[in-house]
């Protein structure tokens, strides 16, 4: 890789945001059933909607860094698989009967419904909720000074997300779950570093 090629790729990896059709492209190669697979059409056509989705909150909500760009693809990628009916976080109830406590696009307990009267499974107003539950946090944090101050906007953004995420208690305990990072934030990451590489290679090699 030539000096003018690693400059490049630092300067990306620090601050140039992912365009949507190399997210587009990195769902659709990791989180879609086979083309030939009866519920391909269905779920390509929630990754577009979602994508639209998410483009239009991320311009409503400037604050939310662009370097964070794909987070609720990300998210549903992992959840679901773009299944709106998905399934998961299984526990035996008091009749003793597996049930689901989790459904949806973005796997939602119940209390998200009671919370803000939505339906889990209109994946539509489930990813939107969710990431409203983000900007929520964000502002919580900020107001009771959670996080360190030295942090970046990023990672500050990255424990809002973390705490939307995981269930359980976020108290000093856990240090308000600062510190952590969801699966959903590793998942982007992952495609970032190979989308800066494609873009790399493509710049070496003129295409």
């Amino acid at each position: 890789m030539s000096i003018v090629s690693i400059i490049t790729t630092l300067i990306l990896s620090q601050g140039t945001p992912l365009e949507y059709d190399e997210i587009y492209s990195a769902a659709s190669d990791n989180c879609l059933p086979s083309a030939k697979h009866k519920s391909y059409q269905e779920r390509e056509r929630i990754l577009n909607e979602m994508i639209v989705l998410e483009e239009a909150f991320l311009k409503e909500n400037p604050q939310i860094p662009s370097s964070l760009r794909g987070i609720l693809i990300a998210a549903i990628c992992r959840e679901s698989r773009f299944n709106p009916n998905a399934k998961g976080d299984w526990r035996i109830n008091s009749r003793g009967k597996k049930v689901a406590k989790a459904i949806g696009i973005v796997q939602m307990w119940p209390w998200w419904e009671d919370r803000y009267d939505i339906n889990r499974r209109d994946y539509t107003a489930a990813a939107r909720t969710w990431l409203q539950q983000i900007v929520k946090q964000y502002h919580k944090n900020k107001r009771l000074k959670r996080c360190p101050s030295y942090f970046s906007e990023e990672k500050k953004w990255v424990a809002a997300w973390v705490q939307t995420t995981r269930g359980g208690r976020v108290d000093k305990s856990n240090r308000y779950r600062c510190f952590q990072q969801p699966t959903h934030y590793k998942i982007l990451k992952k495609w970032k570093k190979k989308i800066l590489k494609d873009r790399d290679y493509n710049q070496d090699y003129g295409c």
